[in-house]
């Protein structure tokens, strides 16, 4: 019977001994899986931790400790606000709060002081942590510093904030400049006795002022970019009407202007294009000092229009129901330098040139942007 106990005994020493053994080795494997474990999260350089349901911390990465200027197992156990200002501190419970609540990912943009007083800005990813049964066990959170990316952000709009109004000074100056180079030339022009030549130096300052108003408007525009070209074919036309006395001759205008907005490089081609049509039309359209125009007796009219087309496909229109174009005026369009700039202006901005002389002359420009 002592045998028999012995042997049991000894056979129970050797089993705990076994399970000795295998609890060492497990518990060598757990720490071992411990140490890879807080080695790849150490090196992660964004800020990770594990919060349970009360929001205490469970697990922090170097980079948290870091950030908070404690260490990590003086972390542990503790909530935010322990460690974190007040102002982060709320912050983080809010978006915590909401993470535990909704029960799904999260993200926030979080903003704080560091250790030295200067701002630091935060992305934060948060996910709830569930058990088998669905139940949340806390949450996840991974914080990304975006203090550098956001620093530069603010460097690069500032200089562009520069750049801009360094712009605006150049359009101004560029403006300013045309019509000192304007001014000149109306000085000079009544020095002039030749009719002929006085009016070509006055069509030399309407195409200056064609150029000079699109820099006008891109210095008042909120935009560098792009002009609004229905309002500048307007206010261009009204001009041109101005100086030549269409009330008196009693022309009348008439727009149908689609909001349009251009480039430099498109509008200064277009008004000059504007310019030297419109220009021709009150020039040439209506002879005769009557109201009515010399064909069916209507209204003097110069219409104007900008459509969108299909596509990206713009017309511009310029149009009278004055005398029409004469026979010769393609043998005539050979010596007139406003014709033969209009038609170099068309193909610069890769457009078609289409003109009728039906009921007045027509002038269509298509064109795509």
């Amino acid at each position: 019977m002592e045998n028999k106990t012995t042997s049991a005994v000894r056979n129970l020493q050797k089993k705990v001994s076994e399970l000795q053994y295998k609890n060492s080795e497990l518990e060598k494997k757990l720490q071992k899986f411990e140490q890879s474990f807080n080695t790849l999260l150490d090196a992660i350089p964004d800020m990770v931790y594990l919060k349970d349901k009360n929001l205490k911390n469970r697990i922090v990465n170097k980079a948290f400790a870091d950030f908070v200027g404690l260490k990590k197992e003086d972390i542990i156990g503790k909530k935010d606000e322990e460690f974190f200002d007040p102002d982060l501190a709320e912050q983080c419970r809010s978006s915590d709060e909401e993470v535990l609540k909704k029960r799904t990912l999260v993200s926030v943009d979080e903003e704080s002081d560091d250790k030295a007083g200067e701002a630091v800005y935060f992305n934060t990813l948060k996910s709830p942590i569930f058990d088998d049964k669905g139940n949340i066990n806390g949450l996840v959170g991974i914080s990304r510093d975006l203090t550098i990316i956001k620093t530069k952000e603010a460097q690069i709009k500032k200089s562009l904030e520069e750049k801009e109004v360094l712009l605006k000074e150049i359009h101004h100056r560029v403006k300013n400049n045309m019509q000192i180079i304007s001014s000149l030339l109306n000085l000079q022009a009544k020095n002039i006795q030749e009719e002929g030549i006085k009016q070509i130096f006055n069509q030399c300052r309407s195409r200056i002022k064609a150029m000079s108003l699109v820099h006008d408007k891109l210095y008042k525009s909120s935009s560098l970019e792009k002009i609004n070209f229905s309002n500048y074919t307007k206010t261009l036309t009204m001009h041109l009407m101005s100086i030549n006395n269409t009330s008196e001759r009693s022309i009348k205008l008439h727009f149908d202007m689609d909001e349009i907005c251009l480039d430099i490089n498109e509008s200064i081609p277009l008004g000059l294009i504007t310019n030297e049509l419109v220009s021709n039309s009150l020039k040439h359209a209506f002879p005769s000092q009557s109201l009515f125009n010399n064909i069916n007796k209507e209204p003097k009219q110069i219409s104007v229009s900008l459509k969108k087309k299909k596509g990206k496909n713009i017309e511009l229109t310029v149009k009278d129901n004055g005398v029409g174009l004469p026979n010769n005026f393609e043998e005539k369009t050979e010596n007139s330098l406003g014709m033969n700039l209009v038609m170099d202006l068309v193909e610069q901005i890769k457009g078609k040139l289409k003109i009728d002389s039906l009921n007045g002359a027509c002038f269509k420009i298509t064109f795509s942007l």
